[in-house]
């Protein structure tokens, strides 16, 4: 019984990625962000909707949506 609680400790969490399009909904994540690639939404706002800081988040969720 120990090992197996040991070893889903050690083992890898989620996707941040799918857990923040989850959170997010799809369709508003991916109209947040291709508002902000179009120049309509700043990215400070668009920021602060999805929930970061760091614009590499930004860019790597565009990616997993497939916007970019």
């Amino acid at each position: 019984m120990l090992t197996t609680v040991a070893r889903k400790r050690r083992s890898g969490g989620g996707n941040y990625y799918n857990t923040l399009t989850a959170r997010l909904g799809r369709s508003f994540a991916t109209a947040i962000v291709a508002s902000t690639l179009e120049g309509r939404t700043g990215f400070t706002e668009s920021f602060r909707m999805i929930g970061t800081h760091k614009r590499e988040v930004f860019d790597e969720l565009a990616r997993h949506l497939e916007v970019v």
